[in-house]
C-alpha cells in the first residue's frame, strides 16, 4: 500500500512538473516573442534555416532572389518592420546565392509551415511566408518541438531512474539551461531540432540494445540522419551509441540482429542517408556539385581550438551561463565506466570540434548553446547524483540550489534579450555589473 501511494505521488509529481514546464515555456514564449517590439521571430540564423520554405513553397527559387533588394518581399519588409530581409547568410556561387546553412529545420519547420500556407489563404492574409501565420507557426513549430524532446528525454530517465528523479532532472534541464532561452526567446535555431533528434536516437538506440527489434533500429537511424542534416558537426553525437555498444559487451547482439534483418537493416540505413541525401540534391541543383562547402571562406582552426574559453569564459563559456551542469561531471563518478568511457569520449571529442570553429562563440546567443544536443546524455549522470541524495536536509539543499539555477537562467535569459548581457562581448566586467540587474 505504501509503495502504491509512493508511486501515486511520483506521478502526480511529474505530471504537475511536465504542465508546469509547459506553462512557463508558453508563457514565455509569446512574453518576449520579437514580434510584440515590431520585429519578426523569422531573423538571424533562424532566418538562414527557414529561407528553404519560401524558396521551394512559393517563389520556387533555391537561389532565394526573393530576399533580394527590389523584390516585392524586400518592399514589405521595409515597410512593415523598416528594414530589408536579412541575406548575409547568403553565399555567392557559380549559378547564383544559396544559404549557407543545411535544410535539416526547414524539413522541421514544413508542416508547420505548410499549414500557414493554408490559414494564410483562409483568413486573406499574403502567403509569402514572412506574414503572421507564418510567423505564428514558427514560433509554434520551435516550441512543440522543444517540449517533445523534454517529453522523450523524460521517458529516457524514467528507464535509468525513478519517477520523480526523472522528472526533476527533466526540469532541471528546460529551466536550468539555455534550453529555455532557445524553446522559448530565440526560436528557430538548429540546436531545440537537434535536442529533439539526439533524445530520439539515444531514447530509441537504449531499447534497440534492450531488445533488439525493427521499430528501434529504424527510428534510431532516421534519428540520426536528421541530426546530421540539421548540424553536421553534431554528427559526433553517434560516438555514444557505437562505444557504448562496445563497452557493454552488445556488438555480437547488435551483429547478430543486422544478419538476420537485413532488410529492415536497409530500410534504417536508407532512412539515415536519406536527409543527407536530400542535402545533396539542393547542393546539386543550387551549384552544380553533390558536395559543396557552402561556408566557403568560414572553417576550423583544429591547432588552435579555444576549449578553455568555451568551457569558462565570460564571453561565452558553458559553464558560466550553465553552472547546474557542473554537476553532471560530479555525478560522472557515480557512473559505471561501460557508460562513462563513452559519454566522456564522445564529450571530448565534441568539445574539441565545436571549439575549433572560427567563432567559437558562435555570434549572438546565450551560453554554448553548441553544448545543447549534449544535455540528454549529461541528463543521466545528474540523475544519478539525484539518486544518492536520500535524507530530507539534503533534498531541501537540492530544491534551493534547482531553484536558484532556474531563477538565475531565466533572469540571464532575460537580460540578454534587453540587452544588459551582451550577445557576444560580455566580459567580467559587464558580467559583474549585470548582478541581479533587470533594466538596460
Amino acid at each position: 500500500m505504501a509503495q502504491t501511494d509512493s508511486n501515486n505521488k511520483a506521478l502526480i509529481i511529474k505530471y504537475l512538473i511536465g504542465a508546469c514546464i509547459a506553462a512557463i515555456f508558453l508563457a514565455a514564449t509569446f512574453a518576449s516573442s520579437p514580434t510584440r517590439s515590431g520585429r519578426t521571430p523569422i531573423r538571424s540564423d533562424a532566418a538562414g534555416y527557414y529561407c528553404y520554405l519560401p524558396a521551394v513553397f512559393i517563389y520556387h527559387d533555391l537561389h532565394c532572389g526573393f530576399l533580394q533588394n527590389g523584390s516585392s518581399l524586400a518592399q514589405q519588409y521595409q515597410q512593415e518592420y523598416g528594414y530589408p530581409p536579412e541575406t548575409w547568410f547568403l553565399n555567392n556561387t557559380e549559378k547564383g546565392w544559396i544559404t549557407k546553412f543545411s535544410c535539416g529545420v526547414a524539413v522541421c519547420e514544413m508542416p508547420g509551415f505548410l499549414c500557414a500556407c493554408g490559414l494564410s489563404k483562409l483568413f486573406g492574409y499574403d502567403c509569402n511566408g514572412y506574414s503572421f501565420f507564418f510567423k505564428l507557426l514558427f514560433i509554434l513549430s520551435n516550441l512543440i518541438f522543444s517540449l517533445a524532446a523534454l517529453c522523450i528525454l523524460l521517458k529516457l530517465l524514467k528507464e535509468i531512474t525513478n519517477n520523480k528523479t526523472a522528472a526533476i532532472i527533466t526540469l532541471a534541464v528546460a529551466l536550468c539551461t539555455n534550453v529555455f532561452y532557445y524553446s522559448t526567446v530565440w526560436a528557430g535555431s538548429a540546436h531545440i531540432y537537434n535536442l529533439f533528434f539526439a533524445t530520439l536516437m539515444l531514447y530509441n538506440w537504449k531499447h534497440f540494445l534492450d531488445n533488439p527489434n525493427n521499430k528501434s533500429l529504424i527510428i534510431s537511424g532516421l534519428a540520426m540522419g536528421m541530426i546530421v542534416l540539421i548540424r553536421p558537426t553534431d554528427c559526433v553525437l553517434a560516438a555514444f551509441p557505437i562505444l557504448y555498444t562496445i563497452f557493454n559487451g552488445r556488438l555480437l547482439k547488435v551483429f547478430d540482429f543486422i544478419k538476420n534483418n537485413i532488410a529492415f537493416t536497409l530500410i534504417g540505413t536508407a532512412l539515415f542517408l536519406a536527409p543527407i541525401a536530400l542535402q545533396m540534391i539542393i547542393w546539386k541543383i543550387t551549384t552544380g556539385h553533390f558536395i559543396y562547402y557552402s561556408y566557403q571562406q568560414e572553417g576550423f582552426d583544429f591547432l588552435h581550438p579555444h576549449i578553455i574559453d568555451g568551457l569558462f569564459s565570460f564571453k561565452k563559456g558553458w559553464l558560466i551561463y550553465t553552472p547546474i551542469m557542473i554537476f553532471a561531471f560530479v555525478g560522472m563518478w557515480f557512473c559505471n565506466k561501460k557508460f562513462n568511457i563513452p559519454l566522456i569520449t564522445t564529450l571530448i571529442i565534441h568539445c574539441y570540434i565545436v571549439f575549433s570553429w572560427w567563432c567559437w562563440w558562435y555570434g549572438g546567443s546565450f551560453g554554448c548553446r553548441v553544448m545543447i544536443v549534449m544535455y540528454p546524455l549529461l541528463a543521466i549522470p545528474l540523475a544519478t547524483l539525484l539518486e544518492k541524495v536520500t535524507t530530507k536536509k539534503a533534498m531541501a539543499a537540492v530544491g534551493i540550489m534547482l531553484a536558484f539555477f532556474m531563477f538565475w537562467n531565466v533572469l540571464q535569459s532575460y537580460q540578454v534579450q534587453k540587452g544588459i548581457l551582451h550577445y557576444e562581448d560580455t566580459d567580467w566586467t559587464m558580467y559583474k555589473q549585470s548582478l541581479f540587474k533587470i533594466r538596460p
